[in-house]
């Protein structure tokens, strides 16, 4: 592995065992894409949050470390912790096709075209036939 002036390489194998676990080093794992990786053995040592705000990893790569957050100026707090309120409140399960049909009806109150209309009812009947209509989870 090629050492970056300043930065210490260090071998996770050397680390805490608990520090190992969390790390997994050379473990397989599995991407949200589905795609597989290797997990690194080698990091570098970082000293601190401000030393990794200035620390350029190669001549092509830097690195940033995020030292702020996002605050409300209404709420006077940010979503961390507590998600966001959704504008329809429904039940998980219903929550997809929740907001298919409502999505459709959108569509379909503006629409003009008699064959465009007759295609947005067409899916939404078929929406709204294997689950419950947007209006009543409103």
């Amino acid at each position: 592995m090629e050492k970056e002036p300043g930065l210490k390489i260090v071998d996770a194998f050397d680390l805490d065992p608990e520090v190992r676990s969390l790390l997994k080093p050379q473990e397989t794992a599995e991407g949200k894409d589905g795609r597989r990786h290797q997990l690194p053995r080698y990091f570098y040592e970082i000293p601190s949050h401000e030393a990794a705000r200035d620390t350029r990893l190669s001549a092509h790569f830097e690195m940033f470390v995020p030292s702020g957050r996002a605050i409300s100026p209404i709420t006077k707090t940010n979503w961390e912790g507590t998600g966001v309120e959704p504008d329809v409140k429904v039940e998980e399960a219903k929550a997809l096709s929740t907001a298919h049909t409502m999505a459709l009806e959108k569509l379909l109150e503006s629409a003009t075209d008699p064959r465009r209309r007759e295609a947005l009812q067409d899916a939404l009947d078929s929406v709204m036939g294997g689950a419950s209509t947007a209006a009543s989870a409103r």
